[in-house]
């Protein structure tokens, strides 16, 4: 039987040089969370999320080094531990940097997306999740790493719990759902933000060519977005090294209008907010206003 053990850090900030200044996990019913001093200063963006300074770390001892550290490196090499969080690979890569390689995790963002087959979610942030799934917030300090931790077991306890009929051990689906690409069907950003990649991939087929191949030059980088390089080369008939979708989506019907699907910016199966951004990726230009202020929503 597999253990779950629900994680989240809080950052200096969102750069490929930024560390971690707070993580907290539970597992087996036990909650850890500690402050630490990162090798670098707090984002002043991160500090007003958070309500962390550097004052407030300035005493804290560094993350790597610390009885915490070793706690979590030992859990991670362990067969029948399972790592979760929201935005998992945001966590990953902060834990990456501190010497700890995550292998098996499941991600609450991409598993509430494969399970979104009716596009009936509006936003895939954690408290809107929770939200969605009547998990009550109110208790839960938001931007804190161990109020989202609390927030997140509850979430992933209701996700399981949507499948419990289907699927005796959630935990082993879900696996399967993280092993996978999922397919995109609808644009979250740039100018065809709402509409069908498959309506997207007749008319403009240029554009699609051109976002592909910029999203293999960030995989040629370790920047890799398996969901999206998936999904554009389906829709552009093209094969595709990631092999099946975890979840192929109905795709809409031939007599809905380019015009419709263009205009319903709501009507999307990935939230705008919640994509993960690294250093130097490169977006469609209509996406670039929009970057900032979607960051601030992910520290």
């Amino acid at each position: 039987m597999k253990k779950l053990l629900f994680f989240d850090t809080e950052t200096t900030g969102l750069d490929q040089e930024d560390r971690l200044f707070q993580l907290a996990y539970k597992i087996d019913g036990q909650e850890y969370a500690e402050l630490f001093k990162p090798p670098l200063t707090i984002h002043p963006q991160a500090a007003a999320i958070t309500g962390v300074s550097d004052e407030d770390v300035a005493d804290k001892p560094p993350f790597i080094g610390s009885q915490m550290c070793s706690d979590v490196q030992g859990l991670s090499l362990g067969e029948d531990v399972v790592f979760v969080a929201h935005n998992a690979k945001f966590d990953v890569e902060m834990m990456r940097r501190e010497g700890i390689e995550i292998t098996q995790v499941i991600d609450t963002y991409k598993i509430a997306r494969a399970l979104d087959t009716e596009d009936k979610v509006m936003s895939f942030k954690l408290e809107s999740l929770c939200e969605h799934y009547g998990v009550d917030t109110e208790a839960f300090q938001a931007h804190d790493a161990l109020g989202d931790v609390l927030m997140l077991e509850l979430l992933y306890e209701k996700l399981a719990a949507s499948i419990s009929d289907k699927h005796e051990d959630p935990t082993a689906y879900f696996l399967g759902v993280m092993a996978k690409p999922l397919l995109v069907r609808k644009f979250p950003f740039g100018k065809y933000k709402g509409a069908a990649l498959d309506h997207v991939a007749k008319q403009d087929g240029g554009y699609m060519e051109w976002l592909l191949g910029q999203k293999r030059a960030d995989a040629a980088e370790g920047r890799v977005d398996e969901d999206w390089i998936y999904s554009l080369s389906y829709y552009l008939g093209k094969e595709c090294e990631y092999g099946e979708p975890a979840t192929v989506l109905e795709q809409e019907e031939e007599s809905e209008s380019d015009a419709d699907l263009a205009s319903d910016a709501t009507d999307i199966n990935q939230d705008d907010s919640d994509v993960e951004l690294a250093e130097g990726d490169v977006m469609p230009p209509d996406k670039k206003q929009q970057d900032q202020s979607q960051q601030g929503s992910l520290f």
